[in-house]
């Protein structure tokens, strides 16, 4: 038996679910005038698969799209023609952060999944005012640092840091 041919055959079913999956979370993102086409659902399927393998990680289902669709959708930032990039992106920015928060301990266990993705939704509609582009290089580095440095983030601050750890970091650092 070929081991690739049945990985990949895997791989097409599980991602035949999570399309289908993804597809139903319509029902709940319409209430907020948004919705996903097969298209836009198959990049995002692609978008994961090349995000986790970047990161070493495997995921079934939904997994983290449909947390991520269920967190967001309700989002005054997002719109029609920013929906689909927007999931893009923040699929990306959580890969990216789980990887950052991979061997942190909090108090009670691992970083959870929904511990990222509050983070990254108080940081897009707070401080980063529904901007990816924020959210992946100021704010994602912000939430990073607070896994590995145990503070909580203050998104309500704005990008100069004030009263945040960033103060004593920069105070130490010039010493």
């Amino acid at each position: 038996m070929n081991f690739s041919l049945t990985t990949s055959t895997t791989q097409a079913l599980i991602n035949r679910q999570t399309i289908t999956e993804v597809l139903m979370l319509n029902d709940l993102s319409r209430n907020f005038g948004l919705s996903l086409t097969l298209a836009q659902v198959e990049d995002l399927v692609e978008t994961r698969t090349i995000a986790l393998s970047n990161h070493g990680r495997i995921e079934l289902g939904t997994g983290i799209m449909g947390k991520l669709i269920q967190e967001f959708c309700d989002s005054q930032y997002l719109n029609t023609s920013n929906y689909a990039e927007s999931l893009n992106n923040l699929l990306e920015i959580f890969y990216y952060l789980k990887a950052e928060s991979r061997e942190v301990m909090m108090a009670d266990g691992l970083i959870s999944d929904d511990n990222i993705i509050a983070d990254m939704k108080k940081a897009f509609e707070t401080i980063c005012q529904g901007s990816v582009e924020l959210l992946a290089e100021r704010e994602g580095i912000k939430i990073a640092r607070s896994f590995t440095h145990d503070y909580e983030p203050d998104f309500d601050k704005d990008h100069n840091h004030e009263g945040s750890y960033f103060d004593d970091w920069e105070n130490e650092w010039e010493q």
